[in-house]
């Protein structure tokens, strides 16, 4: 066997058997489509979680093997990629009790400085009351493992996200560890300890209600054995626990603040922006800095930028209190 044919990748047909829910008809690849309303019959994944969690990296995974090449999504960057709610289906593959296609939805992170939660919620509103009504929808909710501290903003995060998606849809969700091909062969250990942890003390009241916690590698084989992991496996799908009430807006009130956490975000938002602005108001009125017509100019931005935000964030909350009311 020459040298090139022991470097060459196994074939796919080799590793279909142990996929026992989808079916792979070809060479997979990963396509957008224009509208965001898949078929009604399909499975829809929906990918949820913090900005750099890597949701646009697990799609140019599933698509590492498609002859047109990268998509060209997945940035490594404090601001996310993607700015709206984008379908994507999933070439040649379908659930193998149904043989109906298979769609990922990739959404805006959560914690980014420009888009809000409550923007991130509304985009994915429409398949969390699909879930509610038994769809084939499924939700993949990412964080880094190598977080070595589960920032307040992180946990914030995973309280948002139970909140929203609701108890009652609990074993249509997977907690999906990701960064595990970044780490250095001596770190894996912490890192698998921070695995444990992190499932013990954010995730453990849905694992024990039937949520998956799994780990993807960045890799194509990995993405493909999560897709199979958790595409619906019958008609019905995940059973729902008929003693949770379904969550059909933005999730309950924190009982220390009577407010929903999203509620919660989007006020920190807006104080943390006028304070951003009061701080470049403060510096622009310095006549040090006066003096300076570039820094000028420069802060003239920075305030521009950071007004236009606060406004859109004022607008948002209006808007969130409006829809509270009429409930």
């Amino acid at each position: 066997m020459s040298h090139r044919q022991e470097q060459r990748p196994p074939k796919l047909a080799a590793t279909v058997a142990a996929y026992h829910r989808i079916r792979i008809k070809g060479e997979i690849s990963v396509t957008p489509v224009e509208s965001i309303h898949a078929d009604p019959h399909a499975t829809v994944i929906v990918l949820i979680g913090p900005t750099g969690a890597g949701k646009s990296s697990f799609i140019e995974a599933l698509n590492s093997r498609s002859a047109h090449g990268r998509l060209g999504i997945a940035k490594n960057q404090l601001e996310s990629a993607t700015k709206h709610a984008e379908m994507y289906r999933v070439q040649n593959i379908e659930d193998k009790r149904r043989g109906m296609p298979i769609y990922v939805v990739d959404t805006p992170g959560l914690v980014d400085p420009k888009i809000s939660e409550f923007e991130v919620l509304t985009a994915i509103s429409k398949w969390r009351d699909e879930c509610n009504c038994l769809g084939a929808v499924r939700a993949l909710y990412f964080h880094p493992i190598t977080d070595v501290r589960l920032a307040s903003s992180k946990q914030s995060c995973i309280r948002l996200f139970k909140s929203f998606w609701g108890a009652y849809n609990t074993p249509t969700v997977s907690l999906v560890t990701t960064m595990w091909d970044t780490l250095r062969p001596e770190k894996r250990d912490a890192a698998e300890e921070r695995f444990d942890r992190l499932v013990a003390d954010h995730w453990g009241d849905w694992s024990w209600k039937g949520s998956k916690s799994l780990k993807f590698e960045n890799t194509f084989e990995s993405a493909m054995d999560i897709i199979n992991r958790v595409t619906p496996f019958g008609i019905m799908g995940a059973i729902r626990s008929s003693s949770k009430c379904k969550v059909t807006d933005y999730g309950r009130a924190n009982s220390t603040t009577g407010m929903p956490v999203v509620e919660e975000l989007l006020r920190e938002r807006i104080r943390n922006l006028n304070q951003q602005r009061e701080i470049i108001s403060e510096d622009l009125r310095d006549p040090f800095n006066r003096a300076n017509d570039e820094l000028v100019r420069i802060l003239v931005r920075n305030w521009e930028d950071v007004s236009y935000t606060l406004d859109w964030h004022i607008d948002e909350l209006e808007e969130f209190l409006q829809e509270k009311r009429t409930l």
